[in-house]
């Protein structure tokens, strides 16, 4: 059974008989601030990989909490966007100082614009993004995904001039026609 459900904001969990996919976790409106989602339990329940994607480190596409759930579920890879690898390499170091959590390097894989990661379950690939950090391509089977981030042709109708409108389609098309 093939399902994806909207979390909040870009967040959405795509589940299928091979994996879960979370893109761009922050926030869940409808759990405590330190309970952990039922997907993530879930994962670990059935036994499936839990891959978690990161477009970019914007406060309302990640949170650190994320790397608390290598704890309960031991079957767990992050692909992260360089920005966000940068923003967190306190935590992604084993040498850091830091003395939170920090996930296996081993299930880390850092990702920049026509980088891409593939193991038995998924493909992934990334794109650009029009902001900062990428776009994804994701395949699972025979279902393709797509979790643009924050790709977007950044127009803001009562401030944007002519000019700025052309340039922001322009790089808004560069990215496409590599996609």
């Amino acid at each position: 059974m093939i399902t994806l459900k909207y979390i909040w904001h870009d967040c959405f969990v795509y589940e299928d008989d091979r994996a879960i996919i979370v893109f761009d976790y922050w926030k869940d409106p409808t759990i405590g601030k330190n309970e952990i989602p039922m997907f993530v339990r879930n994962a670990g329940n059935k036994r499936k990989r839990l891959y978690v994607a990161v477009s970019h480190h914007h406060k309302d596409h990640y949170v650190k909490d994320i790397f608390e759930w290598c704890d309960i579920c031991p079957d767990i890879r992050y692909i992260l966007s360089k920005d966000t690898a940068r923003f967190a390499r306190h935590m992604l170091r084993p040498e850091s100082l830091y003395t939170g959590i920090k996930p296996d390097p081993a299930t880390v894989t850092v990702l920049g614009a026509g980088d891409s990661f593939h193991d038995e379950n998924v493909a992934f690939k990334a794109f650009g993004s029009t902001d900062v950090g990428n776009s994804y391509s994701v395949q699972s089977g025979v279902i393709s995904i797509f979790h643009s981030g924050d790709l977007n042709a950044w127009i803001w109708k009562d401030e944007s001039t002519k000019k700025e409108v052309e340039a922001e389609i322009n790089r808004f098309e560069e990215i496409l026609e590599h996609i």
